[in-house]
């Protein structure tokens, strides 16, 4: 039987890197060099403040976010965004509000589908994690 993902292995299927210095609220470790955490939850809670650091930055729509989020290549940036625009209905050069939740789940649920290659992901998950404080 084929082994998950490592983003569903390490509870982070948006594979947000580790980093010493975050100390992501619900996180228990590394593992290849992404964060692990307890619970999905608390990947799409920390995917939440990334986010918002991105906004104060001006990077508000899924072309700036995806390009920053995924810097592997610009043939993958480009698929990403597609894969994402598509599925979402959100316009790679559409301009999101973080207070707009169920547009804001919707981009990271099909974010987390791509970083995962499909593999299913419970919608309800990303928004009791994009909920939490």
């Amino acid at each position: 039987m084929k082994q998950p993902p490592i983003g569903i292995r390490n509870n982070n299927p948006l594979n947000i890197k580790y980093s010493a210095s975050n100390s992501w609220q619900g996180q228990k470790g590394e593992n290849g060099g992404f964060a692990v955490f307890t619970s999905q939850e608390y990947c799409f809670r920390a995917a939440k403040r990334i986010l918002s650091k991105y906004f104060k930055r001006g990077l508000n729509t899924l072309q700036e976010i995806i390009a920053v989020w995924s810097p592997d290549g610009e043939k993958i940036v480009k698929n990403y965004i597609k894969y994402v625009s598509d599925h979402s209905h959100v316009a790679p050069n559409e301009v999101l509000f973080l207070e707009n939740t169920e547009t804001m789940t919707t981009v990271l649920y099909w974010m987390a589908k791509f970083e995962c290659g499909g593999y299913p992901i419970d919608i309800n998950r990303v928004i009791r994690g994009y909920k939490m404080r």
